[in-house]
């Protein structure tokens, strides 16, 4: 008996592994536990359409009328039911729309290029219609973006800093047989969006657009005013809530943010959201983490830092961010990069003129490019508390390190340049040329490590991290 005993304890590791083994192969045919990939995390249509290792391709197809009235009429935004292919696939019934606001009218004012940005929803005329789950796509014409390169490489680098971002692809863009060139695709930022987001299931979201740059607005009022009119009651406007300053608790104060919902909201939801913004407020008893998460508003400022954006919340527009109600607090999503890399409007000070270079070197703890902390409360609720420029500094450090300095960022930009290269070259529609496509993507090598260079010398002590005889 002794002697059996000691045989089992010789081998005593190889039972071990063969209990181990047989409970593990038990499991996987017995436990309900997983059941395929998780859909929030991985849907179908991001392993589709937004595969990046290449270039995809959507053909529309529309009647030729329509299609003369849209290009007529851009900025109407009238959506057209028509057939859509991607990468050979064909899905019926799918409205069909030019998007944008400011993008929009400035290729609309051109009488040598239809080159628009377009929106593609799947569902709008079949309740049940998406493309594997994707109800909604935005097709990006990349018309103020030599490089073609801009959302994309942001985008890359808002993920590593591990804020949610919309999901995206080149693809060909075909208009009833003819080739409408190189596209963006990006995924619509909308209740697919948060599914896959693990957003809770009464989340909402605000894609905030100021009404003095609200050509909708701007649009719809000339029909019935004079020009002189329409100024003036544009100059009235204001922000309308865009900028989160608190106004009062009159939500028509607020209807920037609530006029631009992109999913279904609620009364409680509109009070929560002012309820914020007042929190943001000098003078204000409510405590700012009770509604807004704090996590994501750091890191929120910090893709502002490493891409400088005139054209933002931080500028003097105070636009192109999401705002994402979810699980009791409030998330912001940068968004829109055709004019990041640089500062292209005027920086209010005479030390750093509106130029790419002084964009590399502009300070991390002054980030405002015009506004007072007063008009922009929400970078003040982080400069102004040591514990939060504190954490601030520190993913900058970590991203930096982790996705600049490691080569990541630049591997990231060799691989799309080479991917889309022959596509641009080749784009009928581009409103640059092959010389001023390989200088952006020239500069786009050269700004973001110079950008982290001076970032890191900031955060050393080395160079100043604020503006030197400005008062914010």
């Amino acid at each position: 008996m002794k002697r059996f005993f000691y045989a089992i304890w010789e081998h005593i590791e190889y039972l071990f592994i063969l209990v181990l083994f047989v409970g593990v192969f038990y499991l996987s045919f017995t436990s309900n536990s997983y059941a395929g990939p998780d859909y929030h995390t991985s849907p179908e249509y991001a392993n589709r359409l937004f595969d990046e290792t290449r270039v995809h391709r959507i053909d529309v197809q529309i009647d030729e009328k329509k299609l003369a009235s849209l290009r007529e009429n851009p900025k109407d935004k009238t959506k057209y039911r028509t057939t859509v292919t991607i990468d050979g696939e064909k899905l019926e019934n799918v409205s069909f729309s030019t998007r944008g606001n400011g993008s929009l009218s400035a290729v609309a004012e051109l009488d040598y290029s239809d080159r628009y940005s377009y929106t593609l929803n799947f569902h709008r005329y079949n309740e049940a219609g998406s493309y594997y789950g994707l109800d909604r796509l935005s097709l990006n014409s990349l018309a103020a973006d030599p490089s073609y390169l801009k959302d994309y490489l942001a985008y890359r680098i808002v993920a590593a800093i591990g804020l949610d971002y919309p999901l995206t692809s080149f693809t060909e863009l075909y208009i009833n047989g003819e080739p409408n060139g190189l596209y963006l695709a990006t995924e619509g930022i909308d209740n697919t969006f948060l599914k896959r987001t693990n957003s809770s299931p009464d989340a909402a979201l605000f894609h905030p657009i100021p009404y003095s740059f609200n050509h909708d607005k701007i649009n719809q009022n000339s029909k019935t005013s004079s020009v002189k009119e329409v100024d003036s009651e544009m100059e009235w406007m204001g922000y309308g809530g865009s900028d989160l300053v608190y106004v009062g608790d009159a939500i028509e104060d607020y209807n920037a943010i609530f006029d631009n919902a992109t999913t279904k909201y609620s009364r409680a939801d509109e009070v929560f959201v002012i309820d914020a913004i007042e929190s943001l407020s000098e003078f204000s008893l409510k405590s700012p983490e009770d509604y807004w998460d704090i996590d994501s508003v750091i890191k929120f400022f910090v893709a502002a830092s490493l891409i400088p954006n005139s054209d933002s919340y931080l500028g003097g527009t105070s636009q192109n961010y999401y705002l994402k109600l979810s699980n009791g607090k409030l998330s912001l999503m940068p968004w829109d990069y055709d004019c990041a890399f640089h500062l292209e409007k005027e920086s209010y000070d005479d030390n750093y003129s509106s130029n790419r270079n002084n964009a590399i070197g502009w300070p991390i703890d002054s980030l405002l490019i015009g506004p007072s902390k007063d008009e922009r409360p929400l970078w003040r609720l982080l400069a102004d508390n040591p514990d939060y420029l504190n954490r601030y500094h520190a993913i900058l450090q970590t991203v930096l390190d982790e996705y600049i300095f490691s080569g990541e960022y630049l591997q990231s930009l060799e691989s799309a340049s080479r991917l889309i290269r022959g596509y641009v070259y080749s784009d009928p529609t581009k409103l640059t040329t092959n010389e001023g496509f390989e200088e952006e993507v020239e500069y786009l090598h050269h700004f973001i490590p110079a950008r982290a260079d001076a970032i890191q010398r900031q955060l050393w002590g080395i160079d100043s991290s604020t503006k030197p005889n400005k008062k914010e």
